[in-house]
């Protein structure tokens, strides 16, 4: 299983990343996901022992999902985060969710000049809930 599933240093590193926009909007679409997998409790019991209060304000919504990424966890995304279903979800769909991520709006748009707000966050609940309904992991 793949132990580092993203990194904002990855995005910053590359070509698709605008030189106009502030680091953090590297670890936007990451925030999402993680949301995703805090809101339908997929985060792992150590990263709940260590950071529960602010992983409440995330579930809250107090506290973007980037904003952890970022203050808390380096920004990667990493398999020792989630519980085993978490992980294993994430093995199957995070690369797909990277190639679908934005793909509802403007194409024109780059991925990392989505907003980071309830929008957006929407969009990619409706697409990881869909998945995640088709999932068969065994």
């Amino acid at each position: 299983m793949t132990s580092k599933f993203d990194d904002m240093d990855w995005h910053l590193g590359g070509d698709d990343f605008p030189d106009d926009l502030p680091e953090e909007a590297a670890a936007t679409h990451i925030g999402m996901y993680f949301t995703w997998l805090v809101e339908r409790g997929l985060v792992g019991e150590d990263l709940v022992r260590e950071h529960g209060a602010a992983l409440d304000q995330v579930r809250s919504g107090q506290l973007r999902g980037s904003g952890f990424i970022v203050d808390q966890c380096d920004g990667q995304l990493l398999a020792q985060y989630l519980t085993e279903v978490g992980a294993a979800f994430t093995e199957h769909v995070y690369d797909s969710y990277l190639e679908e991520y934005g793909n509802w709006g403007d194409p024109n748009v780059n991925i990392y000049a989505l907003p980071d707000n309830d929008e957006t966050y929407s969009e990619v609940q409706d697409l990881l809930d869909s998945r995640f309904a088709e999932w068969d992991p065994s």
